[in-house]
């Protein structure tokens, strides 16, 4: 399921939420690098500043195999929120 992207606010667009993957292996799969479905934080307000939009929250990684290794890293993150901004950041699981 695709993750919801944050409330905008006046001016300022609240970051997307992140998408779908989905791998499938016959028997394993190895990750050495990343795989992520992660929301973004807010657009910048084209007046300045963020001004309490939110982030968008983290999408879904599904994968089908036998057998899962390597180094790698897999994440769903919700977007970051800023110094300045009154919005929430976006969920994370």
């Amino acid at each position: 399921m695709k993750g919801s992207g944050g409330a905008s606010y006046s001016e300022a667009q609240g970051g997307s939420g992140g998408g779908v993957v989905v791998i499938g292996a016959m028997e394993s799969l190895k990750v050495d690098g990343k795989v992520t479905a992660n929301g973004l934080a807010p657009a910048v307000n084209p007046s300045g500043g963020y001004k309490g939009a939110g982030s968008g929250s983290g999408g879904s990684i599904q994968l089908f195999m036998t057998f899962l290794y390597g180094t790698g890293n897999i994440s769903v993150g919700g977007g970051d929120s800023c110094d300045i901004c009154s919005g929430g950041e976006g969920n994370e699981f």
